[in-house]
């Protein structure tokens, strides 16, 4: 059977199946959980269409899409009996993934994995959502590297776009943690052009850029000969001692987000006065987060300037301000998204504002940080407001 958005057998007995109960966690989850889920990425095919899709095929998706439904109403309003019942849930999922048929296990494996990160992360369980991310991205790697059809390529390619954030999360988030996904050769730098086609062709570039970024900043060298190992003892501070290729790949990855700067311009001047309110929410968050990426590689680039504020020029202190004023304006627009305290799998404003918060130069810029975490309630993947305060 091939597995696919637009081809996935529904097994006539599933629906049937459920209880009562687990109808109506269903039915919260379509209906309220998974928008939450989605954030402002509302045109992703895996969020849309395909888990919804796999829940009506296969148990296994069924059971972790109610078990985080449960965890939802759980965390608004805690109970032993609701716990209970998300703990049955979780089980009943991982049961039934051991007993799935080889043809089908890859894409349903995968799909649950993305879940379980969300329901870790969501409990703060972090280290855990590490390890089910970790392990989906092995299983990935191994089904990227054997010959499929274009529906599978296209399935492939809507469950790459979420690993690929929970990676920019978790990467930004461990800066210590060893990058696990190995991208194919066949995957080029994006094409901007003068002009995006949408938010979500911008989205899925400013992705590429983000990961190859945050790879590159915590990559690990191979282990230093000995006189290298004492020079760097000597000049600890020395960026480029450790991996030496890693400002020329700065640079050209910095190159690269200038080209999606244009055609991101590009997009807002032809297309801003048709947006709705979420497309413009998602617009700000693009911008967000191109703002944070570029004043990252530019101070680690130039690493003295992390180390002594006073050299830091005027121009500097406005890129931090600019970051807190997208960041003030991203929380005013929608207010009531991040007063909700579940969890978004996509992206947001926590991490730009942890960065001002332990990076800016002077205290005037980190208080403000500081002050519009404490506005936000929501978790935003392996990001969580409480925990960065």
């Amino acid at each position: 059977m091939i597995l696919s958005p637009n081809r996935i057998s529904i097994n006539p007995g599933l629906t049937s199946t459920r209880s009562s109960k687990e109808h109506r966690y269903f039915d919260h989850f379509r209906h309220r959980t998974l928008f939450g889920l989605m954030g402002v990425n509302a045109d992703s095919e895996f969020w849309h269409r395909m888990i919804l899709q796999l829940s009506e095929a296969y148990p296994a998706v069924l059971h972790a899409v109610i078990a985080i439904s449960v965890l939802h109403e759980y965390l608004s309003n805690p109970s032993y009996a609701t716990q209970r019942v998300f703990l049955q849930q979780y089980n009943k999922s991982i049961r039934y993934i051991r007993a799935l048929e080889s043809e089908d296990e890859i894409q349903v494996t995968l799909t649950c994995c993305i879940i379980f990160v969300c329901l870790e992360n969501a409990q703060g369980n972090h280290g855990k959502a590490l390890e089910h991310l970790e392990n989906g991205l092995k299983i990935y790697n191994t089904w990227k590297a054997q010959d499929a059809p274009p529906a599978i390529k296209q399935a492939q390619e809507n469950i790459l776009e979420v690993y690929t954030r929970f990676d920019v999360q978790a990467t930004s988030f461990w800066d210590s943690r060893r990058p696990v996904l190995i991208y194919d050769s066949d995957i080029q730098e994006p094409e901007c052009g003068d002009r995006f086609p949408s938010l979500h062709a911008a989205s899925l570039a400013q992705q590429y850029y983000e990961l190859r970024i945050f790879y590159v900043l915590t990559a690990v060298s191979p282990k230093p000969s000995r006189s290298h190992g004492q020079q760097q003892r000597q000049n600890p501070s020395n960026f480029e001692a450790p991996f030496p290729h890693r400002t020329k790949l700065l640079h050209a990855f910095n190159t690269g987000m200038l080209n999606w700067k244009r055609a991101f311009d590009g997009l807002i001047r032809s297309s801003f006065s048709t947006w709705n309110p979420r497309e413009i929410h998602r617009s700000l968050l693009l911008q967000l987060h191109y703002q944070t990426l570029s004043l990252i590689v530019d101070l680690r680039v130039h690493s003295h300037l992390t180390t002594n504020s006073s050299q830091i020029p005027v121009s500097e202190h406005q890129r931090f301000q600019s970051i807190i004023d997208i960041s003030r304006s991203v929380l005013t627009h929608a207010s009531a998204e991040y007063k909700n305290a579940f969890l978004t799998a996509d992206g947001g404003v926590i991490a730009s504002l942890y960065f001002i918060a332990m990076s800016a130069p002077d205290p005037h810029l980190y208080q403000q940080a500081i002050a519009l975490l404490r506005l936000v309630k929501k978790k935003e993947g392996f990001w969580q407001p409480e925990e960065r305060c």
